[in-house]
């Protein structure tokens, strides 16, 4: 392994462990307001870190892999005449896989622990999670491409700087919700449900993005 490899992945997992401590405080602070009356499951509320912190990672470790793998990705990827929709799907796919190989398994043990019993997973189940992370992931890099010129305009004023990255956030999440609908209507599910979950996870991930800003401040990074 080389001196880069090695302190790319050492970057991410150090990166990995602070967003799953960010996101066990976001969630934290997430129940106090919301007022819960059952206490914090602890165990659970570190899985829920390990999950949320994969899908911080999975898309540049899955790049690396891909760039280290395949010639042709590393050219589409990073010279601007390659074909960026080529690298878009190549990429969605790979991170889609990566996410859906730790985080389906993780799902299903958080399952298990609330349920109290363990029921086999099908295998619609598992290809269902899978399909569902790339049109995720596809949304959400072809939105980070559309604004990334707004993303990489400074602000000295830090009130419009956060309102920036929150509005940003949103709207990436707002596209990777519109790229799972052609999914969810072949599986004939509500599509009603899912712009539902999109406005009932804005203030939580307004908490966990000021949350993983927060505490990748105090790390290294």
């Amino acid at each position: 392994m080389t001196t880069e490899t090695s302190s790319f992945f050492k970057k991410m997992t150090n990166i990995y462990l602070t967003t799953a401590v960010a996101d066990v405080f976001a969630n934290t602070i997430i129940r106090g307001i919301q007022c819960a009356d059952c206490p914090i499951d602890f165990v659970d509320a570190v899985l829920h870190g390990c999950h949320t912190a994969t899908t911080f990672i999975a898309h540049p470790i899955a790049d690396k892999i891909l760039e280290n793998i395949s010639q042709s990705y590393k050219y589409h990827s990073q010279d601007e005449n390659g074909c960026k929709i080529y690298a878009y799907v190549a990429g969605g796919i790979a991170t889609a896989g990566l996410i859906t190989a730790i985080n389906f398994p993780l799902d299903q043990f958080r399952t298990s622990r609330k349920e109290g019993k363990f029921n086999m997973p099908k295998a619609s189940e598992f290809t269902g999670f899978f399909v569902n992370q790339v049109g995720s992931k596809l949304g959400s890099m072809f939105a980070c491409q559309m604004l990334g010129s707004i993303a990489a305009k400074e602000y000295t004023n830090p009130f419009i700087r956060w309102t920036r990255d929150q509005a940003l956030l949103a709207s990436v999440n707002f596209v990777s919700t519109i790229f799972v609908v052609p999914i969810a209507l072949v599986s004939r599910k509500n599509i009603k449900q899912l712009f539902t979950k999109w406005v009932k996870q804005l203030y939580p991930n307004m908490i966990l993005c000021d949350s993983v800003g927060h505490f990748m401040s105090l790390s290294s990074f």
